[in-house]
C-alpha cells in the first residue's frame, strides 16, 4: 500500500510541476515584418506564430495603400512571447479630395478654392478672344477628379486678346479716333485740350500710348486735342501789293487767315499799291478778271 501511495504522490508532483512549468514558461517567437502588408496577410502571419493584434488607430497615408500596415509595435525581429497582442497602425490610403470646377473663376478665386482643399495650382497663360483677362480658360484634372492633398491642379488663365500695334492718330478728328477705338475695343479714357500753332483746331496733337506701342482690347487711350492758335497770340502781317497789271484792269485781292476769308480789294486798278493784312498764317490771293471770270495770277503765303 505504501508503494502505491508513493507512486500516486510522485504522479501528482510531476503533473503539478509540468503545469507550473507550462504556466510560467511561455514559448517565444520572433516578430515578423508586417509594414506594407494587408491586414489579412498580417492577421494570418501573426496567427501562425500564436500572436494576436489590435488596430490602435487608422490614418491617411500617401504611400501605404488602404487597409495595409503603416507601423507595428513591437518592431520586426524583436523576440516576444506567444499570445502577446501586437499593436498595428492601419492605412486609410491617401487623403483624397475632389477637384472643384474652376473654369470661369478668376486666378485668385481658383487659387483660394484649391488652397482650402490642400491642393496646389500650376498656372500657364494664353491669349483668348472669348475669355476676359485673368479668368480660367481650362483646368486639368477636371471637376470631380480625386487628388491627394498636396497634389497639383494645372490651370490655363486668359491673357485677353492678342496685342496689336497702336496706330498714329495725329491729325485725326476726335470722332474718327473714337470710332476706330470702338472698332478695336479700346477705351477712350482722357481727352485734354490745348492750344497749338501747328495743329488745326479739333485735330489730335498727341496720344498715349504712343503710336507703335502694343495694346490689346480693353486698354485705355488718352488724347490731346488742338484748340487751334491761342487767342491774342496771332501775329499780324502787313503787305504792300503791286498787282503788276495794266491800269484799268479789273482785279480782286483777298486774304485767307486764321480769322477766315476777307476781300481786301475788288474793282478797277488805278496803279496804286494795295495794302493787305493777314493774321496768324494763311495766304494773299491776287485775281484778274478775264473773259468775265476771275483767274488767280499770284498767291503769297505767310508767314
Amino acid at each position: 500500500i505504501y508503494s502505491g501511495l508513493f507512486i500516486l504522490f510522485f504522479a501528482v508532483v510531476f503533473i503539478g510541476y509540468r503545469f507550473i512549468y507550462n504556466f510560467l514558461h511561455v514559448p517565444e517567437v520572433t516578430m515578423p515584418y508586417l509594414i506594407d502588408k494587408s491586414i489579412a496577410e498580417a492577421e494570418k502571419e501573426l496567427d501562425s506564430l500564436g500572436l494576436s493584434y489590435r488596430v490602435v488607430r487608422e490614418e491617411y497615408n500617401d504611400t501605404v495603400p488602404e487597409n495595409h500596415i503603416i507601423s507595428q509595435e513591437p518592431p520586426a525581429e524583436r523576440t516576444v512571447k506567444q499570445g502577446r497582442e501586437i499593436e498595428l497602425v492601419l492605412s486609410l490610403g491617401p487623403d483624397l479630395v475632389e477637384v472643384p470646377y474652376l473654369i470661369g473663376s478668376t486666378q485668385l478665386e481658383a487659387r483660394l478654392m484649391l488652397s482650402d482643399l490642400g491642393l496646389n495650382m500650376k498656372v500657364d497663360r494664353e491669349y483668348s478672344n472669348e475669355i476676359a483677362p485673368d479668368y480660367v480658360i481650362r483646368q486639368d484634372p477636371g471637376k470631380g477628379f480625386q487628388l491627394a492633398r498636396g497634389e497639383e491642379v494645372h490651370v490655363v488663365v486668359s491673357d485677353g486678346k492678342r496685342p496689336f500695334s497702336l496706330r498714329d492718330f495725329q491729325g485725326w478728328e476726335l470722332e474718327d479716333v473714337r470710332e476706330w477705338l470702338n472698332l478695336y475695343e479700346l477705351v477712350l479714357r482722357d481727352v485734354d485740350e490745348e492750344y497749338s500753332d501747328e495743329v488745326p483746331e479739333g485735330q489730335v496733337i498727341s496720344q498715349f500710348p504712343a503710336s507703335g506701342e502694343m495694346v490689346q482690347a480693353g486698354d485705355p487711350v488718352d488724347l490731346v486735342i488742338s484748340l487751334g492758335i491761342e487767342p491774342g497770340s496771332y501775329k499780324t502781317y502787313t503787305f504792300e501789293i503791286d498787282p503788276l497789271v495794266s491800269r484799268g484792269q479789273m482785279i480782286k485781292i483777298y486774304v485767307e487767315d486764321v480769322e477766315g476769308t476777307k476781300i481786301v480789294f475788288e474793282g478797277r486798278y488805278h496803279g496804286e499799291l494795295i495794302t493787305a493784312e493777314g493774321v496768324g498764317s494763311g495766304q494773299v490771293v491776287l485775281m484778274e478778271l478775264k473773259d468775265n471770270e476771275y483767274q488767280v495770277i499770284d498767291v503769297l503765303l505767310f508767314p
